[in-house]
């Protein structure tokens, strides 16, 4: 007896893409994509009953479409081709590009600020931007200095969320925020992912971030601190839209 198959899908590269076979392994070794695809919330099973049956046709082929396309899936896919923005697109996303840029000023000044406050050093301007001298260093102490972005750093399991349940929140895999060294960062929730860019105070990250929510581009900016009991609490907000606060534990 045949196993059973299921459609899985994912999107790499330029394309989205979906194949029918018997498990995520298998669906794995199609793509040759990374074995961690689908724990970080990049793939999923494939549920519209249109596309299912369009995958089911052919068996263990990868059938793709340009990323962000609504064209059929096909063996071979299609010339890649750049979208035509209209007028009012361009105006549109020439505004969200301003907003983010405004948003990423917004937050270095308070991450400024909160190191001020916090006499975690001085600052001095200079052509690429905001640095920070530790006063250690700038009175002629150790050079050894605490990297500030050092408490956050690590992957952290996003346990709870305001506005959305747990279920919700695992849909493509276990929700986690991730903030990486030189202020890099990322974090996958529900349909959204997200890659983010950071700024640190002594206490307290800000962060700005752009990504997908399903197939739709999103953006907007958070903060996030380290609460005594070692839990990241902090807010996701999106661009003229939903606010959530967040708690998250060490993975």
């Amino acid at each position: 007896m045949a196993p059973k198959l299921k459609v899985f899908r994912t999107h790499l590269r330029f394309y989205d893409m979906i194949v029918a076979v018997p498990s995520q392994k298998a669906a794995l070794d199609a793509w040759g994509a990374s074995p961690h695809l689908f724990s970080q919330g990049f793939a999923a099973v494939e549920t519209d009953p249109r596309l299912v049956a369009v995958a089911v046709k052919k068996p263990g082929v990868v059938l793709r479409r340009q990323f962000g396309s609504k064209g059929e899936f096909q063996e071979t896919a299609r010339t890649l081709r750049a979208p035509k923005a209209s007028t009012a697109d361009a105006a549109a996303r020439r505004e969200n590009e301003q907003r983010a840029a405004a948003a990423t000023e917004r937050a270095k000044r308070q991450a400024a600020t909160e190191r001020a406050r916090e006499g975690e050093g001085r600052l001095h301007l200079r052509p690429g931007g905001l640095q920070s001298y530790p006063i250690a260093q700038a009175s002629g102490g150790s050079s050894v200095t605490r990297t500030p972005s050092a408490p956050f750093r690590g992957k952290w399991r996003i346990v709870q969320m305001d506005l959305w349940d747990k279920e919700y929140l695992d849909m493509l895999g276990p929700a986690h925020i991730t903030v990486q060294a030189k202020g890099h960062g990322e974090f996958t929730f529900g349909c959204v992912q997200a890659t983010m860019t950071c700024d640190f105070a002594k206490q307290t990250a800000f962060f700005t971030w752009e990504g997908f929510d399903e197939m739709d581009p999103v953006h907007g900016d958070g903060s996030a601190e380290i609460t005594d009991d070692g839990t990241l609490e902090g807010e996701i907000a999106f661009h003229n839209g939903d606010e959530s606060g967040f708690k998250a534990q060490r993975a």
